[in-house]
């Protein structure tokens, strides 16, 4: 999470002054680092609904023990705490609640296995401290209607409650109740960016499928593998999506630079204030102002901010598509993305996969891949068999990053996917059986529920 209303920039004269944006974040291969983003679920025990802000045991409560648990600062908006920070880890909230760990870029899996470690432990000794609120990781609220989800106290969630759902029926779904683990990755100059995305972007709908766990919310089956990937998709649409024109050649940075110019604005930040800016686009912008307001790159950075796609470009690249997974799990995501995107070999193996591919066959695929899962077709074929395919690339990809500062194989991380494939399972998978078998009884079925998904 950045820290925009801290950020003092530079104006833009026109779009020119950024077409060296994201050259300018490149680095050498030997600085890349992975950073992992994962959203927990904060519930009332016992009946699994989702914890307000405010209240005894509360959102804001929450947060004030893990700040005197485990020394973190708080962030305050007027009253209110909306972020934790300590170090260069931060922990924000969503606009429902979900409370997010932002973690610090890490050269293995081992040491974001370790985070990841950390943080859950300390959201069990709040749970010890605060008994009626328990902590769940998966990609949607279970028993919460979005009605009945809070909004958190932020000025940015005000102005995108307003606006999102102009351009998309589900997106206030999106901000309230779902979660999601991304990672994050550097890359080297423009060509390595591109492929990386290209990869990315091939491996979308699979990897989506693959961990797909939002099949259970308002106190049913859902009737998804993946109700979060169906409410993106049904999210504001000018600026989230799955963007299959980027698998095409051309000037990767300049062809994104396009994009994201053209996607209308939501904000910028005046005097450490949140101002609305309706009706233009940043180029728009850059251009001809707004009220007064000249351009910054601060207001740039601010608005690559504001642009939800699965696969995003802003000072690295960020992954996005996949569910909130169990804290075991994450660790899974976050090798199987490494393995495909740190290796020149994966990538090409998954060009060669993907060869005779088209972009049709992979928006066909995304769209009923939130309903059937691993049994989406594409391209023909199961996503459940390219899924094991390209779980075989990301092995042998972590086979080949092993360093003298790392001798241990990170690709060990993938062997609970590994096991799943061969029964053609996922989390979603899981949760259906699991109720087949579990008794019908309402207060039965929550205690199950509860119980699979908790940290």
């Amino acid at each position: 999470m950045q820290n925009h209303l801290q950020v003092e920039s530079v104006k833009l004269k026109n779009e020119r002054d950024l077409r060296d944006y994201f050259a300018s974040h490149a680095k050498p291969v030997c600085m890349h680092r992975i950073g992992i983003e994962a959203e927990f679920l904060a519930v009332e025990r016992k009946t699994g609904r989702a914890v307000g802000y405010t209240g005894k045991n509360g959102i804001a409560q929450i947060l004030s023990a893990l700040a005197s648990l485990h020394y973190y600062h708080p962030v305050k908006q007027g009253d209110y705490i909306i972020a934790l920070n300590r170090k260069d880890l931060s922990v924000s909230l969503e606009p429902g609640g979900q409370i997010e760990l932002s973690a610090p870029p890490v050269s293995t899996v081992f040491q974001a296995e370790e985070q990841v470690k950390q943080f859950v432990q300390q959201l069990k000794s709040v749970e010890k401290k605060i008994l009626s609120v328990q902590f769940l990781s998966t990609g949607i609220q279970p028993f919460s209607r979005v009605d009945e989800i809070d909004w958190m106290p932020k000025d940015r969630y005000k102005i995108m409650r307003r606006r999102l759902v102009e351009h998309g029926a589900l997106s206030h779904w999106m901000m309230k109740m779902t979660a999601t683990n991304q990672v994050n990755f550097d890359y080297a100059d423009e060509e390595d960016a591109a492929r990386k995305m290209r990869a990315a972007l091939f491996a979308t709908p699979v990897a989506a499928a693959l961990f797909s766990n939002s099949s259970f919310s308002e106190g049913v089956l859902n009737g998804y593998r993946s109700l979060r990937m169906q409410i993106w998709r049904e999210t504001d649409k000018t600026r989230s999506g799955f963007l299959t024109q980027f698998l095409k050649g051309g000037w990767f940075f300049r062809d994104y630079l396009d994009y994201v110019l053209d996607i209308p604005m939501l904000f910028i930040i005046r005097g450490k204030k949140y101002v609305e800016v309706k009706g233009i686009t940043f180029r728009q912008y850059i251009r001809s102002g707004y009220e007064g307001a000249e351009a910054t790159l601060a207001d740039f950075e601010l608005h690559l901010t504001a642009v939800f796609p699965d696969v995003r470009l802003k000072q690295y690249l960020e992954v996005r598509c996949v569910d909130a997974q169990s804290p075991e799990r994450i660790t899974a995501v976050t090798a199987f993305w490494k393995g495909l995107l740190y290796s020149k070999t994966a990538i090409d193996s998954i060009f060669r996969l993907f060869k005779k591919v088209s972009e049709a066959d992979l928006q066909s695929a995304y769209a009923v891949m939130p309903e059937l899962g691993m049994e989406a077709l594409l391209a023909g074929k199961p996503l459940l068999h390219w899924a094991r395919d390209l779980t075989g690339i990301a092995f042998a990809g972590l086979s080949e990053q092993t360093t003298s500062f790392e001798q241990r194989n990170e690709s060990v991380f993938l062997e609970p996917l590994i096991a799943d494939l061969e029964k053609g399972r996922s989390p979603a998978n899981f949760i259906l059986k699991g109720l087949e078998r579990a008794p019908r009884q309402q207060p039965q079925n929550r205690l199950w529920i509860l119980d699979r998904l908790r940290i």
